[in-house]
């Protein structure tokens, strides 16, 4: 089964364009990365950049309040431990806060955009620091600790099921907390995996490994979890991205595979699109 048809490719930007991190605004009728210190805005129906966003360190992070309701807002931070409120069409930064560490992730959990699970890279005398971070409009902020005692650098990690589900990988295993309950430790399981990715409204991961081998999991809040095999990359998994009942898979081949989370490892369980003309490295879905 082949869903090229269901594709229309086009180039935007020049060779500078894959620079992470990358992030769709206005239901994908804007595309922004990071390159270096500058955050680019593209239309992704003419290629026209629209903004540049200039910072004095590079950018670690983007995110966007993409409310299409009204204006977006986009979010940066910076190495140098900076998160920055832009309002985008002016270039112009309407709030920043300093933090002691570098944050490495944002995760809004309010329409109001002021709380915030927050990730913090690892240093040589602490490992990742993962808070729930409530930002003033003066520039102050307010921290909780949710979880800091990890074992070891965190490999990947991602978010699912409404916010309810924060899960990542580390050298031997991968870890689930759930962020409703009252104690917030992690659900460990022993796995050799390189990559997680969650279903943004179901209790649903995807782990990728070096071997290309895909495994979803569910029933992710149980020490005994229910997992599928899916294997058809012979090389690394590069990046995996969940939405509705299909999950999407990129690597080596320049090959992107759609697979069907209703039917994984039936007969119409996986389809192709296979004029990528280059490596996956990032996968983004816009709806």
């Amino acid at each position: 089964m082949n869903f090229e048809a269901e594709f229309e490719f086009a180039r935007i930007g020049g060779e500078s364009i894959i620079k992470f991190p990358s992030v769709f605004a206005e239901g994908s009728k804007i595309l922004l990365f990071a390159c270096g210190s500058v955050v680019q805005l593209h239309s992704t129906e003419t290629g026209v950049e629209l903004k540049k966003l200039m910072h004095d360190a590079e950018v670690s992070f983007i995110t966007v309040s993409d409310n299409l309701n009204k204006e977006f807002e986009v979010f940066t931070t910076t190495v140098d431990g900076f998160v920055n409120r832009w309002n985008w069409k002016d270039a112009v930064i309407l709030t920043r806060w300093k933090f002691q560490d570098e944050v490495i992730q944002m995760h809004f959990i309010d329409s109001t955009l002021t709380s915030a699970y927050v990730i913090f890279k690892p240093s040589v005398a602490k490992n990742a620091m993962f808070r729930l971070v409530t930002f003033h409009q003066d520039g102050q902020f307010s921290t909780t600790e949710v979880f800091n005692n990890f074992s070891s650098s965190l490999q990947s990690f991602c978010f699912a099921n409404n916010n309810k589900c924060f899960a990542f990988i580390l050298k031997d295993s991968f870890g689930v907390i759930d962020l409703k309950g009252k104690q917030r430790r992690p659900i460990y399981h022993k796995h050799s995996a390189i990559l997680i990715t969650g279903h943004p409204t179901e209790p649903i991961l995807a782990t990728g490994s070096s071997n290309g081998e895909i495994s979803v999991w569910d029933r992710i809040f149980q020490h005994q979890l229910s997992c599928t095999i899916c294997h058809w990359h012979p090389y690394v998994i590069s990046h995996l991205v969940i939405r509705d009942n299909s999950l999407l898979s990129g690597g080596q081949e320049q090959v992107l595979v759609k697979w069907d989370l209703r039917d994984l490892n039936g007969r119409n369980g996986k389809s192709f699109c296979a004029r990528l003309h280059g490596a996956a490295l990032l996968l983004m879905r816009n709806v």
